[in-house]
C-alpha cells in the first residue's frame, strides 16, 4: 500500500483493484486479460477477490461471444 500511495498520490491509478485495506494490485505494472475489461451498469462478468491467495478472477454471467467486449460493473466508487 505504501509504494501505491507513492506512486499515485492524487489516487488516480486508472488500473488499481484494491484486495483489502492493506493491498492494492496494480494493473500498470502487471497487465493480463484484466486489462480488456470495461465497466457498465449492465454487466456481462463479475470478478471476485480471493484475499488468502492475492488473486482476482473473472467470471462470466452470459455468453460472451468472439466479437463482445467483456464489461464488468467497477462499483459505486468508480467515476466516468
Amino acid at each position: 500500500m505504501d509504494e501505491f500511495i507513492k506512486r499515485y498520490p492524487n489516487n488516480d491509478a486508472k488500473y488499481a483493484l484494491e484486495l483489502n485495506k492493506n493491498l492494492v494490485e496494480d494493473g500498470q505494472c502487471r497487465r493480463g486479460t484484466g486489462c480488456l475489461v470495461n465497466h457498465s451498469k449492465n454487466p456481462n462478468s463479475k470478478f471476485s477477490v480471493d484475499n488468502i491467495n492475492k488473486r482476482a478472477s473473472l467470471k462470466a454471467l452470459k455468453t460472451i461471444r468472439n466479437d463482445q467486449e467483456i464489461f464488468v460493473n467497477y462499483g459505486r466508487y468508480y467515476k466516468i
